[in-house]
This record gives C-alpha cells, sequence and structure tokens, in this order.
C-alpha cells in the first residue's frame, strides 16, 4: 500500500473541538484577532519580496542587502554578524539585564547578566581567533545545552565561523557519522568527552571549562548573508548548512509570532537536544529580539518539571519526545505549576498526549500548542499564533509567516484536501539550506501530512527517504524492479559507506533469456525518475537464504559495503555457494 493511501482515512477520524486562547494571552497579543493574522500569512504568500525585505531591515547590517534576491543569493551584497545581532547590539538596554539561565560545567543552574555573557563569548572568541580560522570554516561544538553551548555559538559566530553543534547525548553511531561528514576544521568539546575515536577529534580542539585566561576580544567579523551560520541534519543524517542572514530572520519570526516572544525579560525556556534545529531557531530568536533563553538540562523524573515555573519561564519549548510518560491509570498527576506557554515540537503528537501535557503534567491553566520545525527549511516551519489562533489537538494549525507551504505525492503533486502526502515548501525561503537552494521546487520536508480544508496541517509523522527529498522507498523500488519482465528476483537494502553517506544497493536475479542490467537501469529511470535510482545494481545467480527461506538482507549491506562477513552469518546461509558470485565485476554503478 502506498502512503498516499494508506493515509487517506486519517481524514475520517472526528477531530477535536477547538481549544481557544487562554485570557492571558488574548490580552497581549500582537494584532486584533485571528483574521488580521491570517490577513498577515496571506500577505506573506502573495508579496514574498516585500515581507522578507521588511524582516530584513529588522536585522543590523553593517553592509544593504541591494534586494531579496532568490535561491543561491538570498539577500545580495549584504554583509551581517550574527553574535552582534544576538548580543552587542542590545548592550543599550541593560548590561545588568540577566539574558541567559542555563547549567555550568558543574551542572549548576545559574543567571548570567548580558555583561557577563559578553564577558565569557569575548574571552571564548579571543582563544579561538590563535587558530586563525577562516570565516565559513566548521567548528564542532560537541556540547550538551546549557551555558558552555550559548556561550561558544556566539564565540563561533562572532568570528564568522559555522557552527556544527552536536549533542553528546546522541547515539554514538550517529554521532561519529555527524562529526565524520561534517569536516570541521575545529572542535569545542565537554569535559568530560564523550568516548571518540581519535580521528574523529579536529586537531585543534578546545576543552571546556578551559583553563588560564581568555584572549582579547575580537572584533565581530562581517560575513556574507549567505555564509554558512549552521549545520545541521535531516532525519537520514544529510548535512545541510543554513544561511546566516536567512537562518535570523525566520528564527526573529518565529520568536515572535509562534513562540509569544515579547523581548525584554521575557524569558525562553528550551528542553531539546543541541543540534535540534528548534533549540538553535529558539535561541537565536530570543536573544536576537532582546529577550531572555533557558537552555535547560531535561527533568529527571516527572517531579522535575515544576522548575521552569520556578526559574520565571513564561515561554517552554519541548521536544515531544522528551515528555515523561503518563502515570498509570489512579495514579494522581504531578499537576506541576506550569508555565503561561507550552510549545510541543514535534512531527507527531497525539491529543492524548495534548491533554496529558495541559491537565496533568502542568496545571490547567497553561496553554498547549504544537509546533513544527525542520532542518529542510532551516528552522520553525508552521505553528499557530498563541494568542489569536485557536489549537486543535495534534495540528500544528497554519505555515510560519512567510512560508508558502502545501502537501505533495512523492512525485511532487498536490494532494487533494484531507488527502495524506509529504509537507513542502513551494516556494524558497531565505532560510532553505544551502544545498537545497540548488534544488527546484518543491522542496519535500520530511514529514508526512494531511491539510484540511481551512489549510490547518495535520502531522502524521517524520518521513526518511532512502535518498534525497523525492527517492522512492525500498519497498516500492524493490516491488518495481520485482515485476519487471525478465527478473525472476529482486532485494533492495540501505546501507552507509564509508564515509557515513547513506546508499542504496539494488541485487536482481535475471532471466536467461531477459534484459541486461543497463536495460534494467533504463527501465527504472523511465518508471521513477533519476532520484530513485540505486547507487549500485548488480546481477545475481542466487540470493542469499537462510535455511528457513528468509532472505538476509544483512548479508546482501555487507556485500554491497565490501565487508567480509562473519563465519556466524555464512554458517546461516542455506547455500554459501550462492555468495561467491557476488563480486565486484557484477556491479554497475549509479
Amino acid at each position: 500500500m502506498s502512503m498516499e493511501s494508506g493515509t487517506r482515512d486519517s481524514a475520517l477520524l472526528p477531530e477535536a473541538a477547538p481549544i481557544p486562547p487562554s485570557e492571558v494571552l488574548r490580552r497581549s497579543a500582537p494584532l486584533a484577532d485571528a483574521a488580521a493574522y491570517l490577513a498577515l500569512l496571506a500577505q506573506s504568500r502573495h508579496d514574498p519580496e516585500g515581507f522578507w525585505m521588511r524582516q530584513a531591515r529588522d536585522l543590523c547590517w553593517s553592509r544593504e542587502p541591494e534586494a531579496l534576491g532568490g535561491p543561491g543569493r538570498f539577500f545580495p551584497g549584504g554583509s551581517l554578524n550574527l553574535c552582534r545581532e544576538c548580543l552587542d547590539r542590545h548592550r543599550t538596554e541593560g548590561e545588568r539585564r540577566s539574558v541567559l539561565i542555563a547549567a555550568d560545567a558543574g551542572g549548576a543552574l545559574r543567571r548570567l547578566s548580558r555583561g557577563e555573557l559578553g564577558q565569557k563569548v569575548g574571552a571564548l572568541a579571543g582563544r579561538l581567533t590563535g587558530w586563525a580560522l577562516s570565516p565559513g570554516q566548521r567548528v564542532l561544538l560537541l556540547l550538551p545545552p546549557g551555558e558552555d553551548l550559548v556561550v561558544a555559538l556566539l564565540a563561533v559566530w562572532r568570528l564568522g565561523l559555522c557552527a556544527v553543534p552536536c549533542d553528546p547525548a546522541m547515539e554514538p553511531g550517529r554521532r561519529a557519522r555527524r562529526i565524520r561528514d561534517a569536516g570541521c576544521a575545529a572542535a569545542v568539546l565537554a569535559e568530560p568527552q564523550p568516548a571518540l575515536e581519535p580521528e574523529l577529534v579536529p586537531p585543534r580542539a578546545l576543552v571546556l571549562p578551559a583553563a588560564g585566561p581568555g584572549g582579547t576580544a575580537p572584533d565581530p567579523v562581517e560575513v556574507s548573508a549567505m555564509s554558512p551560520a549552521l549545520v545541521v541534519a535531516d532525519a537520514t543524517g544529510r548535512l545541510l548548512a543554513l544561511p546566516a542572514a536567512g537562518f535570523l530572520v525566520q528564527a526573529k519570526l518565529a520568536y515572535r509570532w509562534l513562540l509569544d516572544g515579547r523581548g525584554g525579560d521575557d524569558i525562553h525556556g528550551f528542553l531539546c537536544p543541541s543540534h535540534h534545529v528548534s533549540l538553535l531557531a529558539g535561541l537565536a530568536g530570543a536573544l536576537a529580539c532582546g529577550g531572555a533563553a533557558a537552555p535547560l538540562p531535561l527533568p529527571a523524573d516527572a517531579s522535575g518539571w515544576g522548575a521552569p515555573r520556578a526559574l520565571g519561564v513564561r515561554v517552554l519549548l519541548v521536544r515531544a519526545k522528551n515528555l515523561p510518560p503518563a502515570p498509570d491509570a489512579g495514579a494522581p498527576p504531578p499537576s506541576h505549576p506550569g508555565p503561561e506557554l507550552v510549545a510541543l515540537e514535534g512531527e507527531s503528537v497525539a491529543p492524548r498526549i495534548y491533554h496529558w501535557v495541559k491537565g496533568g503534567l502542568f496545571a490547567q491553566d497553561t496553554h498547549v500548542v504544537q509546533v513544527l520545525s525542520r532542518p529542510e527549511a532551516g528552522g520553525f516551519v508552521a505553528g499557530p499564533c498563541p494568542g489569536l489562533i485557536p489549537v486543535r489537538p495534534a495540528s500544528v494549525s497554519l505555515p510560519a509567516p512567510g512560508l508558502d507551504l502545501w502537501v505533495v505525492d512523492r512525485a511532487g503533486q498536490p494532494c487533494p484536501v484531507h488527502h495524506g502526502g509529504l509537507l513542502s515548501l513551494r516556494q524558497a525561503c531565505p532560510g532553505l539550506p544551502l544545498e537545497l537552494q540548488r534544488e527546484k521546487p518543491p522542496w519535500v520536508l520530511g514529514v508526512r501530512v494531511r491539510m484540511d480544508a481551512d489549510n490547518g496541517l495535520w502531522p502524521m509523522g517524520e518521513w526518511s527517504p532512502p535518498r534525497g527529498p523525492s527517492a522512492t522507498s525500498l519497498p516500492e523500488l524493490e516491488a518495481v524492479l520485482a515485476a519487471m519482465p525478465g527478473v525472476e528476483q529482486a532485494a533492495v537494502v540501505a546501507y552507509n559507506d564509508a564515509q557515513g553517506i547513506l546508499r542504496t544497493a539494488a541485487f536482481v536475479r535475471l532471466a536467461s533469456d531477459g534484459p541486461d542490467l543497463d536495460q534494467v537501469r533504463e527501465r527504472l529511470r523511465q518508471r521513477l525518475g533519476d532520484a530513485s535510482l540505486p547507487d549500485s545494481l548488480q546481477s545475481v545467480a542466487q540470493l542469499p537464504m537462510s535455511r528457513t527461506g528468509k532472505l538476509l538482507r544483512s548479508v546482501l549491506r555487507r556485500v554491497a559495503r565490501g565487508e567480509e562477513i562473519p563465519i556466524e552469518e555464512l554458517e546461516s546461509v542455506a547455500d554459501p555457494e550462492t555468495l561467491r558470485p557476488l563480486l565486484p565485476q557484477n556491479v554497475r554503478p549509479r
């Protein structure tokens, strides 16, 4: 069953009654009513150049851009520095105002004023200056959410460098691939360090807390609007570089319209991994708008979820995956005094989770919304304006201002209303990753959704293509191969090559009077397009089967990687002689 047909029934599920904004949020809403906000969204889609240039004028450019531009050339001629945007430009608002609540190296939560944060950033940037890195070079930040992460992020941006945040708690295999693929010139690491292979650590590395005096605080290094500021990754591990100006413009928009940011003493808390684009956009948006940020450690259990309110956090952004489980039936819920607003970030949040957060984890006076962020779009992509738009549990409501979202099938064609498909961008936005700006629209964002008649978006989980944003899934590719005349058997596997890049390999058993490999590949190309072709196509006399008749895909993955097959796997093959013909000379590369 295809994804599209498999999700069609979700349109028939009853939708919960909308939950209006709390009275507190409604009174402080940035516009008069929901109609005014809907008009803002429509205007941002119909006049993207005017909309984005108005947002750009809010940045502190060292050189103003000539125009909006477009993919590959947004804000041409413009130059800026992200550290100045997030820190220096707000110094006149008060050096003693607290702007960061975070855990220090010892794990203790403390508050840093703007002046104290500036001193720490300047000292670390002074140390990094000694590495003589060039603007745009990548610096690995292997740091947990906390004070060190924010200081290192701003120090890297002060020097015009590109940050590659990576949470030490990431699964070791994913972490190693992320570091290897990023090719960083230097690194800032936490103490204690996670176990790493020596070759993964760049030769220039600094372990925090660093001993000795810091260097002289350098002046901000100006970079072009399109200079990479961050490297994040999609669900397949593909690395994506976010352009400096576009990332910041979209982060500020999300802070104001989706997270109800107000600047000044307004504290936004974050419970997200270091490398997640929601945390990075949330931090940048809060600091660049003159507000305060609190990247917090994840509570050990449900009893610790009252801490954000006690710290003065008004808005809390939480990855839905980090929520504690609901208590057993009959057990009293913790019902902590909650922040004024909780934003649940995730590709699929069931209504029961929404109601557990609103009426179980926190007291009923906390307003709860669902938002969605995607690395493929450079930050937040959807969510309601909390003080204006009613909430429907399980829905992220509307696209973020400036983003023209629609739902397409795998061929890139629009899906009907209530018909499940893939969330995508119809028009390029300034924060679109540099790698994707070279591709043609629509840009698929890696989430399965449906759109209702009111343009409301209902996420249904993450979608991870085997290769590229428009590739065919492995089962579908295998089915197409097996159905070809002259192909008697087919198998398709995914594997990571020596560089950590996700690849696909297809194995086919051809009839004696059937097509050759080149003909099979051409038929695949005509049927599915170039984006869905496997990286290699190999002819085999027999596919390896277990003694119980099961196809041994693990063996095929090892063959595709060129690895030696362990003796225990050889013993599970019904006829080990079937492996002998699996030699490189029978492979047709992509």
